[in-house]
């Protein structure tokens, strides 16, 4: 007679690991792609990373962004037996750098594949967009020296490009007088650096405007010190009123002034070392005003200028004497008379550094 024998059978769970034919750990993201907006400093966005199971052992993940001017935090997360699943992580960004950015997270465990995010910034954007013949913004556009965008603290500016449909960039070749790029230079956004020594960035004028041609000036500068003599940014030749300048008068305490070379007209306003202004300045039918802070400096002021195309130069006078220690963060030139309301808006967009 057959006999019946009971039979046990075990079950083996699988666990996490990485090893063939168990359970795979997986690394995931979510969202797998992320906007930060570019109209103010420190921006942030939020990503959930995570991993489909525990890992058997401890596992760290290592998180690097592809531009400097996108920062992680946490750097590094670490998943292991008894730890969270998933971590979030903090994406921030300043609004200078490239518009488009590629974050890495790469375990530690080379059988779980690396995630990437994606991180878009938007586009800056004027307030006034028609006429520009220039605009200079350490929020984009600075080139550090072997290529690339600057992000970092003190890198060399080599180039600064011109965001408008000109071209009109500045570079500057010779090392010694590279400027220096300052990440939180005004108001925690960026700027770029000029020493008052040798410092100096060179272009064309061609798309300037140019003879009496009515032109608008927006400009956020900070002069870190004084050097006595005249200097800051220009177009033109250094003959008598065919420049145009955006200069420090003269002496250990000057005022903001308009320089043409032959005649110059300096306004009330008195620059303080270490704070940084808002200049606008308007030229129309022989007519020059000039306003800082929103408040007028100088009114209805009869001018004699006659620029003629040579050169533009910042951190100079107009003959590369006179260097200046200032710190420009952004600089707009109009071909064109803005109106007051224009003006305004374009107060109101400067306002992010600080001014």
């Amino acid at each position: 007679m057959s006999q019946n024998r009971s039979r046990l059978y075990f079950l083996k769970k699988p666990f996490a690991t990485t090893s063939g034919g168990e359970l795979a750990v997986t690394l995931s993201s979510s969202p797998g792609s992320l906007n930060l907006d570019r109209s103010g400093a420190g921006s942030q966005s939020v990503v959930s990373l995570g991993l489909s199971v525990a890992p058997s052992s401890m596992m760290s993940v290592a998180l690097t962004s592809s531009d400097a001017s996108v920062s992680v935090s946490p750097s590094t997360v670490t998943f292991g037996p008894g730890l969270a699943l998933s971590f979030n992580v903090v994406f921030s960004g300043s609004t200078f750098g490239p518009s488009m950015v590629t974050v890495t997270a790469t375990p530690s465990d080379p059988g779980v594949s690396p995630k990437s995010v994606n991180v878009t910034r938007t586009a800056l954007t004027l307030p006034v967009q028609t006429n520009v013949a220039m605009w200079l913004t350490a929020d984009g556009g600075v080139l550090k020296r072997g290529g690339g965008f600057a992000a970092l603290l003190d890198d060399p500016v080599q180039g600064w490009q011109d965001l408008s449909t000109n071209g009109q960039n500045l570079s500057q070749a010779t090392l010694s007088a590279q400027p220096l790029f300052k990440p939180t230079g005004l108001n925690g956004l960026p700027g770029v650096m000029f020493d008052g020594v040798d410092d100096l960035l060179t272009g064309v004028d061609g798309a300037l405007p140019l003879g009496t041609s009515a032109r608008t000036v927006v400009l956020v500068v900070k002069w870190n010190q004084f050097v006595s003599s005249y200097g800051g940014l220009s177009w033109g030749a250094n003959s008598s009123n065919f420049t145009f300048g955006l200069v420090k008068w003269s002496g250990t305490s000057p005022n903001a002034g308009v320089q043409g070379w032959g005649t110059d007209y300096q306004s009330s306003y008195a620059i303080q070392a270490g704070t940084a202004f808002l200049w606008v300045i308007t030229l129309s039918g022989g007519v020059l005003n000039q306003r800082i802070n929103r408040s007028n400096v100088m009114f209805n002021t009869s001018a004699v200028l006659n620029t003629v195309s040579a050169n533009f130069r910042m951190g100079a006078e107009t003959n590369t004497s006179g260097f200046q220690a200032l710190t420009v963060s952004e600089l707009l030139v109009y071909n064109r008379l803005l109106s007051g309301s224009e003006i305004t808006q374009l107060e109101t967009y400067a306002s992010r550094w600080g001014v």
